[in-house]
């Protein structure tokens, strides 16, 4: 098992390093000043788009929040290979962490799936179930990415609650979308949970060791 997971952490991180790292134009985008703030608006969208379909299609909801899990993941990724490649730090130690923490998510969304080809649920029931999953791992990610994905946990937790109380989409869009996007802007330098903090260090391209 230890082997396994090795292997799959090190495909992650050649993955990384040769798809990224080595492409000039992404490279570029990597040091965006604003990457952060852009990724986070839009996986609001996203979120606003996934919470319209619920509360409108139910049923649709479980394919909708299934399609959200690697996005959200890719996300995570993404920025936290844009933080090694500015401020220095671990391709290894990124890679062990995002395939852990997504790899979990990933099992958790199976056993939902199983459940639901079971009969145990139904496709609301599922689709609130990955609802709430991926809500716990977007806020875990912000232990290592900050606030704006703390908020945005905390986002997915509020208007999954919402919606399974069938609440109407104006309240939602004023009690949670609004009011959290200006705060996931705002209390960026403002952490009042726990983020792991990096030394920086040259921003060259960013080295395994």
């Amino acid at each position: 098992m230890k082997e396994k997971i090795a292997a799959i952490t090190g495909e992650v991180e050649e993955v990384i390093e040769e798809r990224i790292l080595e492409n000039p134009n992404v490279n570029q985008v990597l040091r965006f000043s604003y990457l952060k703030q852009v990724t986070f608006v839009g996986l609001v969208f996203l979120v606003l788009i996934g919470d319209v379909i619920s509360s409108s299609f139910p049923r649709l909801s479980y394919i909708y929040w299934l399609s959200m899990v690697p996005i959200l993941g890719f996300s995570a990724v993404f920025l936290e290979t844009s933080r090694v490649v500015n401020q220095g730090g671990s391709l290894s130690r990124l890679a062990t962490l995002q395939t852990t923490h997504w790899g979990g998510t990933a099992m958790a969304v199976v056993v939902i799936f199983f459940l639901l080809k079971n009969g145990q649920v139904d496709d609301t029931g599922a689709g609130l179930a990955i609802h709430v999953i991926l809500a716990l791992s977007t806020f875990l990610s912000g232990v290592y990415l900050g606030w704006k994905f703390y908020s945005l946990g905390i986002l997915l937790f509020i208007t999954a609650l919402l919606v399974g109380y069938n609440a109407e989409f104006a309240t939602m869009l004023l009690l949670t979308f609004i009011p959290i996007t200006i705060l996931g802007l705002y209390l960026e330098d403002h952490f009042f949970l726990p983020v792991i903090r990096r030394k920086k260090t040259t921003p060259s391209r960013a080295t395994s060791h």
